[in-house]
């Protein structure tokens, strides 16, 4: 069954607590399912691993009442994630790290976030990656967005200049897995 950890959910949360007014944030947690609702208002564990449905609510959710309903705010919300990250325990990585080291170690240390899928570093050059989703249970637009999200903005924090990220290959549309293709100067 896949699964999200609270550290992935925990970006959300804090979007949705910094950048929703209180009736905004009502209307958000509404449009969760049930359980979800009760988890966020007794408080998201960091360390906890919860439904990996609950990822795919939160992001419809603050798309739907903070964005205009396309899901043209996902990338945004991965972008939010990799900023999280700069702050929390990866910041030295991010310091000393070049784009192709740090995109690497990503895949590294995407188990810790997500019982769903590998997320493979398939080509990694100056300059440029391919990054993979395979084995993803169910995969959605969402998560694929956000992951593109994070991808572009993980590479601009550890130095890459003129990032350029794009989805290249999807399941969802019939290929093998997804793939976003990564360059930067």
């Amino acid at each position: 069954m896949a699964k999200v950890k609270g550290t992935a959910l925990m970006p959300r949360i804090k979007y949705l607590e910094e950048k929703a007014t209180p009736e905004q944030k009502e209307k958000i947690v509404a449009l969760l399912s049930p359980e979800f609702q009760k988890e966020v208002r007794q408080g998201i564990f960091l360390g906890t691993w919860y439904p990996f449905e609950y990822y795919i609510e939160i992001n419809r959710a603050l798309d739907k009442v903070l964005g205009t309903g396309d899901l043209s705010l996902i990338p945004k919300l991965g972008y939010y994630s990799a900023d999280q990250g700069l702050k929390g325990v990866y910041k030295l990585f991010y310091k000393v790290g070049s784009p192709e080291f740090i995109i690497q170690r990503g895949a590294k240390v995407w188990n810790q976030y997500f019982v769903n899928g590998q997320l493979n570093v398939a080509k990694v050059a100056p300059g440029e990656a391919r990054i993979t989703l395979t084995e993803v249970e169910s995969p959605t637009e969402e998560h694929c967005l956000s992951v593109l999200g994070w991808v572009h903005r993980t590479l601009e924090l550890s130095g890459g200049k003129n990032v350029r990220t794009e989805m290249s290959k999807c399941r969802r549309k019939g290929a093998p897995f997804c793939e976003i293709t990564a360059r930067w100067d």
